[in-house]
């Protein structure tokens, strides 16, 4: 698993040209989009609606955005599963939600080891 951190802009943008490439897609390559959980999935797929733009920057739905609350300058945890051949998107509100409790746990020193 590769994690690094975006920013989506106006039109939904994730401008980090290397995740992508780092995922060995290419310009004009099909994807399928879905959301589920809290996630956008983005998988490469021949039969997919979506394409990988020239820019190979990742580009998450208007739809999906409405659904997640995701507007411009909200940063994004995005997460390359390289054996799935699939990137996920994290809002920070569930990154926030799913690290809460262990915050919490570490910081009343109950994660000591």
């Amino acid at each position: 698993m590769i994690y690094t951190i975006g920013k989506v802009d106006a039109s939904g943008r994730v401008r980090d040209q290397s995740f992508v490439e780092a995922m060995g897609w290419e310009a004009g390559q099909t994807l399928t989009i879905t959301a589920t959980a809290g996630a956008v999935i983005i998988q490469r797929d021949p039969r997919g609606v979506f394409s990988v733009p020239t820019t190979c920057q990742l580009v998450i739905p208007a739809p999906l955005r409405a659904r997640y609350h995701l507007h411009h300058g909200d940063r994004v945890l995005l997460v390359a599963a390289r054996a799935y051949d699939t990137i996920l998107i994290y809002t920070m509100a569930l990154l926030h939600q799913s690290l809460a409790e262990r915050h919490v746990l570490l910081l009343d020193g109950g994660g000591a080891q």
